[in-house]
């Protein structure tokens, strides 16, 4: 049997527990969250699954109810107690590997002190950045881009919430890591954010490494769709994530082809597709496609770096 557990029962979480009750083998989850309302409404979803019967869900309102040891844990909390809801958690069970929600700290202080403690704990650990395992986008990793040109735009998107998925993508597909990001271009102060108690932004973030050059733009007002550009010598790519499809142009060796545009699908799974797939081959062979904790850390801590500037050097960062 294996034993895992999931630690926030709202949006996100609900969505990892309708994905983990498509596992392949025999399984037992402890869903916690101190909320009644958002267990049953995460519980809703998971029987909406028509999973194989394999996987029983328990839920919990107290983490001190869990029972232990833990194959894998999700943390789905907010990232201004997701610190300590890990440090409980792995002070007082045994757990043998992590998936963290992202942004995951509000601080590099944070980071450093879970760093040690996984160290200490002997604890393998991902962060949950799932475009990775979209296949688009790793149909274009697969084409080793050089000098990559990777340029995100729309109205409303959530830029301090949600940049640190585009930064992943493109340190996966560039194989570096952006170690500084430009807010020259942000629009001035921060907004609240859709989270009571976080706070959001506009305006541009730019960056770049010596494989390429990012800018990711959310427009304050209209509603613009998100649209992904990428561009090399080789290849353009022109991405509406929201429609699953995508524009190419490629560079090919006959001339009656060269640059010719084309349409094609641009697969975009949903999280409830997805999770149970990065557990099965953590569980199965010690390894993820998701970014492990030492690399996500390296590609959030310039993003709170810039963000906490912006906002004057507020300390925590108030994103999650």
């Amino acid at each position: 049997m294996t034993h895992l557990a999931i630690i926030g029962a709202g949006q996100i979480g609900s969505r990892h527990l309708q994905a983990l009750a498509q596992l392949n083998r025999p399984t037992q989850i402890q869903l916690v969250d101190p909320s009644p309302e958002s267990l049953e409404r995460a519980r809703e979803r998971f029987d909406q699954i028509q999973g194989n019967g394999l996987v029983k869900l328990k839920a919990l309102t107290d983490l001190r109810d869990l029972s232990s040891p833990i194959d894998l844990a999700i943390i789905a909390t907010a990232a201004n107690v997701r610190r300590s809801v890990i440090e409980r958690l792995l002070h007082e069970k045994s757990v043998s590997h992590l998936i963290l929600e992202k942004v995951v700290f509000q601080s590099e202080s944070d980071f450093l002190a879970v760093a040690a403690l996984l160290v200490q704990k002997k604890i393998k650990a991902w962060v949950n950045c799932p475009f990775r395992m979209w296949p688009g986008y790793q149909k274009i990793a697969s084409q080793q881009p050089k000098n990559l040109q990777f340029h995100v735009s729309g109205s409303q998107w959530g830029l301090a919430c949600n940049s640190i998925h585009y930064l992943d993508v493109f340190s996966f597909l560039t194989k570096t890591v952006p170690m500084t990001l430009s807010i020259e271009k942000l629009d001035e102060g921060s907004i609240p954010s859709k989270r009571q108690g976080f706070m959001e932004m506009t305006g541009t973030l730019t960056g770049a490494t010596e494989n390429g050059s990012f800018s990711l733009t959310s427009w304050r007002e209209g509603s613009a769709p998100v649209v992904v550009h990428m561009a090399t010598e080789e290849f353009q790519y022109t991405v509406r994530e929201d429609l699953g499809r995508a524009w190419v142009a490629k560079r090919e060796l006959s001339p009656q082809l060269s640059w010719a545009i084309c349409e094609e699908a641009f697969q975009t799974p949903f999280q409830s597709q997805l999770t149970h797939l990065a557990v099965q081959e953590i569980l199965d062979h010690g390894t993820s496609s998701l970014p492990d904790y030492a690399a996500s850390s390296k590609i959030h801590t310039p993003l709170l770096r810039a963000i906490s500037s912006h906002l004057k050097g507020v300390q925590p960062c108030p994103i999650t």
